[in-house]
């Protein structure tokens, strides 16, 4: 009898440590959950291991915290760091994706953009997608935040959110006092009669604004406006920055702005003052972000940054 209890007690306490380490392993495998820029609620399950990004700003982000050697696939236009050109290209978002490509690289984690339809198809294969779309600099610092818990490095999400509030508070500290810089920002000229710029919601008025400036169509509740060279003229801007300078199709130098209708009577035009721009500082919501406040900064208010190592 003492030796049939001693062999079931032997059995529970068996049954409670095989239990305790089931329940321990299970709790190590942790849901990381986030609610994306759609307001969609991502979860991911353990460490990530496998990622792929769908735009140049999370493929900057991605690296910036660390996160390099988890990247198995990124879209055709990721070219920064230099360490994206080892790295498989996914196509691009038009017309589509290479779907086939991505599913075999077995992602854990996708990070994509705006893109309804192909991010649904994504998930309809039960691959966790985090969509990124900031407007303003808040909302780029949250997405670097965000993404940061989502592959385990959130100590260094929120050091390089540290480092980036610091020199922006740097830059603000030397333009605060200042009269601003009207600018207007030009975006595309594919027809130059009817350029694109930014308006008031796009993170690149934040940029500007952050910088010392003042962008002219700020009043505009429209992102990237398409307006009419009399505007232009109208608001007499005292920058012009054009971020299409370099751009594969339709590229503008300052020759061509400046003898386009009308903006002779510009200030900018007047003073050479159309400067053309690297538009990845200005246009990619990441961590590079702070390099174009700070370009700009010094560009428009040079006699602020003679005495500041910024």
């Amino acid at each position: 009898m003492k030796l049939l209890m001693k062999i079931c007690l032997s059995v529970v306490i068996t049954t409670l440590i095989i239990s305790c380490n089931t329940d321990s392993d299970d709790k190590s495998i942790q849901e990381t959950t986030i609610v994306d820029s759609t307001g969609e609620v991502v979860a991911t399950k353990g460490q990530p291991s496998r990622l792929i990004s769908l735009g140049p700003s999370n493929t900057e982000i991605l690296f910036a915290l660390g996160a390099g050697d988890m990247v198995v696939g990124v879209d055709d236009f990721s070219d920064h760091p230099s360490e994206t050109k080892t790295v498989a290209k996914v196509g691009a978002p038009f017309p589509s994706f290479d779907l086939e490509r991505i599913v075999s690289l077995k992602p854990d984690l996708v990070v994509s953009t705006e893109l309804a339809e192909f991010n649904a198809t994504l998930k309809g294969l039960t691959i966790p997608v985090y969509v990124s779309n900031p407007k303003n600099i808040e909302e780029v610092i949250k997405t670097i935040d965000d993404i940061g818990h989502l592959v385990g490095l959130h100590d260094n999400a929120t050091t390089l959110n540290s480092q980036i509030r610091s020199r922006m508070s740097a830059v603000k500290s030397l333009t605060s006092d200042i009269v601003p810089t009207t600018v207007f920002y030009e975006v595309d000229a594919s027809d130059p009669t009817r350029p694109y710029t930014v308006g008031g919601p796009s993170f690149v008025n934040d940029i500007i604004n952050m910088s010392g400036g003042m962008n002219i169509f700020q009043d505009v509740d429209i992102a990237y406006p398409q307006v009419g060279l009399e505007d232009v003229v109208a608001r007499n801007p005292s920058v012009i920055l054009l971020a299409n300078a370099y751009a594969p199709m339709n590229p503008q130098s300052v020759e061509t702005a400046a003898a386009r209708p009308g903006w002779n009577s510009i200030t900018a035009v007047k003073n050479n003052s159309i400067i053309p721009v690297n538009p990845d500082l200005f246009s990619r919501p990441g961590p590079r972000l702070i390099e174009g406040i700070e370009y700009l900064a010094k560009l428009l208010h040079p006699n602020l940054f003679l005495n500041s190592e910024s």
